[in-house]
């Protein structure tokens, strides 16, 4: 996990410009991170939440007062406080793109992913454009078990945006959820192909390979993930039957 900024701007200001800067390489931190959690109990859904840094969605929406009251807030993962915070401002400004991602993405927080899901949608209706919030709603329909909704986000999302490696990684593990493998394995390669470096798009490669009788793609598939993740590349080895 990508540790926060040790920098501190002297002024709320100087720190909302710096959030601001942030927002640019959203979706390149999200993507660095969403490959790290993907397995097991953590879901992709928490891992897109952390490249999120709430208070760096407002910097230019907001007054200084709730960019410092929301970033208080997310220091102490106050997320109940931040979706109360959202919620005051969207009963002032229901147009806010911003506050309704910030509702969702508290919701979400708390593990309240069908109330996230409107939040996200009605974000996206306000900034269509916005393929971090489609990714986000895509995830929201894999986190209830409707891969199928999510899918159709997901293709929603790639003709605004067809250049974002989480988006195609998301579409094969919402193929691969549903034993898809062959779908899935082409979204895998449009995902690395945008980003090399994303291991878990690797393991979802390899898996559906595997699951296809694609075997002879595997020794290269498993010496790329040594190099990236030695953790999956022992996961595929064994769903691969090597061990």
């Amino acid at each position: 996990m990508n540790p926060r900024s040790s920098s501190r701007p002297t002024s709320i200001k100087t720190r909302s410009e710096a959030l601001r800067l942030r927002v640019t390489r959203l979706a390149a931190v999200a993507s660095a991170l969403i490959v790290m959690l993907a397995l097991g109990a953590c879901t992709v859904l928490s891992l897109i939440s952390t490249g999120v840094n709430v208070a760096s969605k407002l910097s230019g929406h907001a007054d200084d007062a709730n960019v410092r009251r929301i970033s208080e807030l997310e220091a102490k993962n106050d997320w109940p406080g931040i979706l109360k915070l959202a919620q005051g401002n969207l009963q002032r400004d229901g147009n806010s793109h911003d506050w309704w991602l910030i509702a969702g993405f508290a919701n979400t927080q708390m593990g309240q992913h069908v109330q996230a899901i409107p939040c996200y949608q009605t974000a996206i209706r306000l900034s269509p454009d916005d393929i971090y919030t489609w990714n986000l709603l895509a995830q929201s329909y894999r986190t209830i078990n409707e891969p199928e909704r999510a899918i159709r986000t997901i293709e929603q999302a790639l003709l605004i945006k067809s250049d974002s490696a989480m988006s195609f990684f998301l579409l094969g593990e919402s193929y691969r959820d549903i034993n898809l493998y062959e779908r899935a394995a082409p979204s895998y390669v449009r995902a690395i192909g945008l980003d090399a470096g994303m291991a878990d798009a690797w393991y979802g490669l390899g898996v559906s390979y595997a699951r296809t009788g694609r075997r002879a793609e595997l020794p290269a598939i498993h010496e790329r993930l040594v190099k990236l993740n030695p953790g999956l590349a022992a996961q595929l080895l064994q769903i691969a039957g090597g061990r």
